[in-house]
C-alpha cells in the first residue's frame, strides 16, 4: 500500500471507528512486502494477491468489499480477477480514490441497514473541513 493510499485508507478507518462505531469491518493485509520469510509464512495462511482492503459482512446482501487506491489509480490485475469472482459470488465490490466519497458511500448503506451515526450533532453527508 503506498503513502497516499495508507493516509485514505487511515482517515477512513478513524471517521468508521469515530462515527459508525458498532460497524463491523476489517482490513485484509494484503500487497505490502514483508521481512524475511514472513511473506511465504502469510501465503501458507491464506493470505492472497488482489483481495481487497476492507470487508464489511454487514452491508449488501452478503458483503461488501472496498479497495482504496491513490487517486487516479486504478485496480491491478490481480484485484480486478479477485473483484470479478467476488461480484459472481454475490458479493458488493466498490474500488475509491477518496476517502470521504468512500466514507459517505459505506455510511448511505450502514444507514440503509439500520446503524446510525455515534454524533447526532453531525448533517448528514457533511464532513467537518479539519478531518
Amino acid at each position: 500500500m503506498r503513502h497516499a493510499e495508507t493516509y485514505s485508507q487511515v482517515r477512513l478507518v478513524a471517521h468508521l471507528y469515530e462515527f459508525l462505531p458498532s460497524l463491523l469491518f476489517w482490513h485484509t493485509p494484503n500487497g505490502e512486502p514483508r521481512p524475511g520469510g514472513v511473506g511465504i509464512r502469510l501465503m501458507r495462511l491464506g493470505v492472497r494477491a488482489g483481495v481487497p482492503d476492507l470487508f464489511f459482512p454487514t452491508l449488501g446482501n452478503k458483503g461488501l468489499f472496498v479497495e482504496m487506491k491513490d487517486e487516479g489509480e486504478h485496480e491491478t490485475k490481480a484485484q480486478e480477477q479477485v473483484r470479478v469472482i467476488l461480484e459472481l459470488a454475490g458479493f458488493e465490490c466498490y474500488v475509491y480514490d477518496d476517502w470521504r466519497a468512500a466514507f459517505a458511500f459505506i455510511e448511505q448503506r450502514a444507514r440503509e441497514q439500520g446503524y446510525e451515526r455515534s454524533d447526532p450533532h453531525w448533517k448528514s453527508g457533511e464532513l467537518p473541513a479539519s478531518r
